[in-house]
């Protein structure tokens, strides 16, 4: 019998001695498991959509951030949206450890949003190498090319063309450029002012050179400039008056582009508090510029544009933004100047929508060489580069 109770104790002891030592090989795979997940994090998207996916584009920019990144989020506390961007920061911390971010809701902090001119719920600001980026619309796109703007070593050059009548950058008063121009500066850009009939050859630092309602016509030189400068692969947007076209109604016809002597009448305007000399622009065609752009926009005195039928090889033109079918393109201007009335005339005039905004995509033609039957080099044209040019 003790014998019995011997083995039976022995046997509780072989059980119980190998259950804690289960337990304690258990728990130090744990805690090993514990340690690997906080210095190694692995994450994976099981979500259908991919939402916490980001591009492979946007996780080489993060990686390759060597600097300290701070986000400052506004948004209210225990939101939905406030949610939907932590988990976005979430991602974007988890391929940048040099980032940072933290939530601030206005209401409770308005002295740190009214420091960071906050005006709106959802913005966000992004800090680092001693400069800052303001998105107001918090997605993947925006938040890396606001990461991309902070790491530029460089920053982008725009010209403002000179000495045709231009509003200038330094102007203060309400038809000048000067708060333009600080809205450019605060978004990383250099802004300067260039006179092309004293130049040859657009600076090789432009980003994009802006001609902004000339009075008087560009000489053909300048004109010249501006086109060896697009056909090179450079910007230019052009933004011309009513009853002015700088002398570059036939250097925009190339490039598909059509203006007419007219100015838009839209008595829509009325509606939203304005003069019915500036056409509202509530919806705008589907395009890279215009992601997102759910806003009404005004264009105080506004000429119509057209697109040209026929255009030359590589040319792609887009309409921008339209007005609504109430608008018209006025043309007895005589009549508006006199009586300050318009009225709609279909043997003249145009029914919206009119176009306000075009785009014009340049594809040059690429030279190949070619051999002939001697071995000798020909260069033929035809072949297309995938560079494109934009006005």
């Amino acid at each position: 019998m003790e014998g019995k109770k011997k083995l039976f104790h022995s046997r509780t002891f072989k059980y119980g001695s190998n259950t804690a030592l289960r337990t304690v090989i258990f728990t130090a795979i744990l805690v090993f498991v514990v340690l690997i997940v906080q210095n190694h994090p692995w994450r994976v998207d099981l979500t259908e959509s991919k939402e916490f996916t980001l591009t492979d584009q946007t996780q080489k920019i993060l990686k390759s951030i060597k600097i300290p990144i701070t986000i400052k989020a506004f948004y209210q506390e225990a939101t939905r949206d406030r949610i939907k961007a932590q988990d976005l920061l979430d991602t974007y911390k988890y391929y940048c450890p040099n980032l940072k971010y933290e939530f601030i809701d206005p209401d409770r902090h308005p002295e740190i949003a009214k420091n960071y001119d906050v005006k709106t719920y959802g913005t966000v600001v992004v800090e680092g190498a001693g400069r800052k980026q303001t998105i107001t619309l918090l997605n993947e796109e925006n938040l890396t090319n606001a990461l991309m703007k902070l790491i530029q070593t460089k920053k982008k050059v725009i010209y403002f063309v000179t000495g045709h009548g231009e509003a200038s950058i330094n102007d203060f008063d309400k038809n000048g450029y000067s708060m333009i121009r600080r809205e450019l500066e605060k978004e990383n850009y250099e802004v300067k002012t260039l006179d092309l009939l004293h130049t040859e050859k657009i600076p090789d630092d432009a980003s994009v050179v802006i001609i902004n309602g000339p009075k008087k016509a560009l000489m053909k030189p300048e004109i010249e400039t501006l086109r060896k400068y697009l056909d090179s692969g450079g910007k230019l947007i052009v933004m011309l008056d009513p009853f002015y076209d700088g002398g570059l109604k036939n250097f925009l016809k190339d490039y598909g582009i059509g203006i007419k002597n007219d100015i838009v009448i839209d008595k829509l305007s009325r509606v939203f508090g304005g003069s019915y000399l500036m056409p509202v622009i509530t919806k705008y065609t589907r395009h890279k510029i215009t992601e997102n752009f759910n806003i009404a926009t005004f264009f105080p005195e506004s000429r119509s544009l057209t697109k040209v039928e026929k255009t030359k090889p590589g040319i792609n033109v887009m309409l921008i933004a339209l007005t609504s079918s109430g608008a018209w393109a006025e043309t007895d201007t005589k009549t508006l100047k006199e009586k300050n009335t318009a009225s709609f005339d279909p043997n003249q005039d145009r029914q919206g929508p009119v176009c306000l905004v075009m785009m014009s995509e340049i594809t040059p033609e690429k030279k190949t060489e070619k051999k002939d039957d001697t071995g000798n080099k020909n260069k033929k044209e035809d072949n297309k580069s995938d560079k494109k040019d934009n006005l």
